[in-house]
């Protein structure tokens, strides 16, 4: 809890101390930024989260004519959206629906330039321990096109797109029309925030005051000379569509 977080830090910190250790945090928000500083530590922007308000958003006018664009289309392509609860028929979901998703998931991998998952920036896919996550589809007839993996946070106030798959050969626009169903889901059922997640390198310049310039000098190159190596920009381009908030 918050009256405790002071404290826990610094014991953490003397333990670090003791043991001769080096230690780093990854992404702490703006409230604990602070706390991090006071207790000595350099504290470097990596990226930014985009929040998506659905307590405000209608996803009317002209901000969102694009996203309604895909929506229309994959509509009349009859593209079907439904979350599946692996618990409901469990011998469904394994003999029916894992085969599927597996090779959704197979099929978007080899589309890459990488070929393979990259567990650091997004996690690794598992059918057989979603755990606490939810999973929505798309069909196609009776075959799976494409999937969205969403994680529990804020104890429910808000879910986070952590993963999005598809195939090689499905409509256009496929994904942002998941990802809106996705919302329109989750604003029906009273939610109020839904995340796209981190763009990495995100508006990391110029250096901040107690900062690491080697890590902030990285941060610049791997945005401006590393895209192709993993398509930052074109991700953020992507999600700045859905016309979120942004956070540090």
């Amino acid at each position: 809890p918050p009256e405790a977080q002071e404290e826990l830090l610094k014991l953490f910190l003397r333990f670090v101390e003791l043991n001769g250790l080096t230690v780093n945090f990854f992404n702490i928000g703006r409230i604990q930024e602070r706390l991090f500083r006071s207790a000595g530590c350099q504290v470097n922007k990596c990226t930014e989260e985009l929040i998506v308000r659905l307590d405000r958003t209608s996803w009317q006018g002209k901000a969102y004519q694009w996203l309604r664009r895909q929506e229309n289309y994959c509509v009349r392509k009859r593209l079907r959206f439904e979350e599946i609860d692996p618990g409901a028929d469990d011998k469904q979901y394994r003999k029916t629906i894992v085969p599927q998703l597996e090779a959704v998931n197979q099929e978007h991998l080899a589309g890459t330039v990488h070929g393979r998952e990259l567990v650091f920036f997004e996690g690794r896919f598992d059918p057989w321990a979603l755990r606490r996550r939810r999973l929505f589809v798309v069909w196609q007839g009776d075959k799976i096109v494409a999937f969205i993996l969403c994680n529990p946070a804020l104890g429910g106030d808000m879910w986070a797109v952590e993963m999005y798959r598809r195939r090689a050969r499905v409509p256009r626009g496929v994904i942002p029309f998941a990802m809106l169903q996705v919302m329109r889901q989750l604003k029906d059922e009273g939610v109020p925030y839904a995340s796209l997640s981190c763009v990495p390198f995100l508006r990391c310049g110029p250096p901040m005051k107690n900062d690491d310039l080697r890590f902030q000098g990285a941060c610049q190159i791997f945005w401006h000379a590393m895209n192709w190596l993993f398509d930052a920009r074109g991700i953020y381009h992507f999600k700045s569509r859905f016309r979120p908030d942004y956070r540090e």
